[in-house]
């Protein structure tokens, strides 16, 4: 039986191993699952790491078995921190004495006051690398009325001189929302006649060093639609310096002052730094 007999389409016949899609399950797209040896004397041998199918050059076929196709519901988005993961956040500590502090220090961030919605995890699960990781946590809580909406995840070296060296150290919670949200890295009571933001949690820290108090926004398209507060005069906006950050912090701005309230935007001197990258420099 040759290779088109058994419904095996490759690009490369040569003697070797190679990678095919199968022709028992079909997945749709790049599929690489079934595995196809073929010798120096046109023998070959075919096997598929997800259903089993089985084929060779003498003729030999097992069919497999064909995988069940179930269709997951679309995932509704969450307003407000789900039950599972509130738990999870009062089970954090706070950040004094902790991995999590030696981190922030590293950074060259000021440490917040312990009322902060910052917290540490030892272990702390990441779905992607599949393994647990000592972890900075994030409560985001809607910028107008406080309700808790998510959670932002900050993996850590093991000796908190750095993130932890993975492809994807930042995380933000799925199926929960962010638009509208902070992290309150002062308490509401700190918050009199005025306020800054900034994008990042160490970019904000940082930026404490010169004024207090401040929240991060997390990301620029949340900066962007900084609402207006009840009873805070004036935003001081520091912006990172590049287009999506000049950009979002104009748009506040513009916001702010459109409500009647003051607005001011601190740009650090060399493109392309937030003003994390500024202190450290």
């Amino acid at each position: 039986m040759n290779l088109a007999d058994a419904g095996i389409v490759l690009k490369d016949t040569r003697p070797g191993q190679h990678r095919a899609a199968c022709p028992m399950c079909k997945k749709q797209g790049r599929d690489t699952a079934l595995s196809v040896k073929i010798d120096a004397d046109g023998g070959w041998v075919a096997h598929c790491h997800r259903c089993q199918f089985v084929a060779n050059a003498a003729g030999t076929r097992q069919e497999g078995v064909q995988p069940t196709i179930t269709v997951a519901p679309l995932q509704v988005q969450q307003d407000e921190l789900s039950t599972q993961w509130r738990e999870f956040w009062d089970e954090c500590a706070p950040i004094a004495g902790t991995l999590a502090e030696a981190y922030l220090q590293h950074r060259r961030c000021l440490v917040p006051p312990v009322d902060a919605d910052l917290r540490f995890h030892p272990k702390a699960w990441h779905a992607h690398e599949k393994k647990y990781l000592p972890c900075l946590i994030a409560l985001l809580t809607d910028a107008l009325d406080k309700t808790p909406r998510s959670l932002h995840f900050t993996y850590l070296r093991a000796d908190g001189k750095g993130k932890a060296d993975i492809e994807r150290p930042r995380l933000l919670l799925r199926g929960h929302r962010k638009a509208g949200a902070v992290i309150r890295l002062f308490a509401d009571d700190c918050v009199t006649t005025g306020l800054a933001i900034a994008e990042g949690v160490e970019t904000a820290l940082c930026a404490a060093r010169a004024f207090a108090p401040v929240w991060s926004c997390v990301d620029a398209g949340n900066l962007s639609t900084f609402p207006a507060l009840p009873g805070v005069e004036s935003l001081t906006i520091f912006a990172d310096h590049d287009k999506a950050g000049l950009g979002a912090a104009h748009n506040c701005a513009r916001l702010w002052i459109e409500a009647g309230r003051h607005a001011r935007i601190v740009v650090p001197k060399q493109y392309g730094h937030d003003w994390a990258d500024e202190v450290t420099a």
